[in-house]
């Protein structure tokens, strides 16, 4: 097995990355080059040799040869991206047809190394290396900050469904406690004024109710609005034994909560 070591940017720990190759002359090519360049090396002859591997942990990065007795790197990399949490994989192949080497990136390879006969595969090698750990950091970093986004995302919507709970629960017990209220005056003015009150209260109640059940809780859609208040009504009226139809003709209207707030002011 080919273990290539380098350090970690972010902890400075060792980073292994595995090589796998059938061909021994060549791995030790490898792996002197890369031993020159401060890494450290192990081989691996298969595939099914470097999965176990894989499979045991520690790998953060693999390179992967293409030609190899009995199969090939593409029957290989399927089985190392059904792994939980495959590293990348750096493909390495002497044959210059590129339909193999799109077919590898298709198949999830980060890149890909030609193995030319003038030498340059060695650095190249290194090249795709550095170059494949980093877009892994970065693709890791991106990842995170996107599962804090949703967990924060999350947080602020529960806080927002308990602050409406919360809103909702105060708004009917002000309105509930005007009622009692009014039941227990004998001033006709007074009476009168916590009638208004509770209206009032129950307004906003609504437009409340209407904000946080809508998507956008920027605007409030007048037409629903209205037709849950005749809805309320209705229901009010036929309680008090009046049967008197209600009907409502709205056109969707959507009000921001400027022009709400404004409406509240004035009542």
């Amino acid at each position: 097995m080919t273990f290539v070591k380098i350090i970690r940017m972010s902890d400075h720990s060792p980073v292994w990355v595995l090589y796998i190759d059938d061909d021994p002359g060549l791995a030790r090519r490898v792996q002197r080059t890369l031993e020159q360049k401060g890494y450290g090396v192990e081989l691996s002859s298969n595939g099914a040799d470097g999965l176990r591997q894989l499979r045991r942990g520690g790998i953060d990065i693999v390179a992967l040869d293409h030609h190899m007795l009995g199969q090939t790197g593409l029957d290989i990399l399927p089985q190392i991206q059904a792994l939980p949490q495959p590293p990348p994989v750096i493909y390495v192949t002497g044959c210059e047809d590129s339909r193999i080497a799109v077919a590898a990136l298709k198949a999830g390879a980060a890149n890909y190394v030609w193995k030319d006969i003038q030498g340059h595969f060695w650095e190249l090698l290194v090249e795709a290396i550095v170059t494949a750990l980093e877009k892994e950091r970065l693709r890791r970093a991106k990842d995170q900050a996107e599962q804090e986004a949703r967990e924060a995302r999350d947080r602020a919507e529960l806080l927002l469904r308990e602050m409406n709970h919360r809103i909702a629960s105060s708004l009917a017990l002000v309105a509930a406690l005007a009622h009692l209220q009014t039941a227990s005056v004998d001033n006709p003015a007074a009476a009168s004024a916590l009638k208004e009150m509770q209206a009032r209260v129950m307004a906003i109640a609504g437009v409340h109710r209407r904000l946080y059940n809508s998507d956008d809780v920027c605007v409030v859609a007048i037409d629903a609005y209205l037709a849950s208040l005749v809805e309320d009504l209705d229901v009010t009226m036929r309680a008090a034994g009046r049967q008197h139809p209600i009907r409502l003709d709205a056109e969707p209207i959507q009000m921001g909560m400027s022009c709400l707030d404004g409406a509240r002011l004035a009542m």
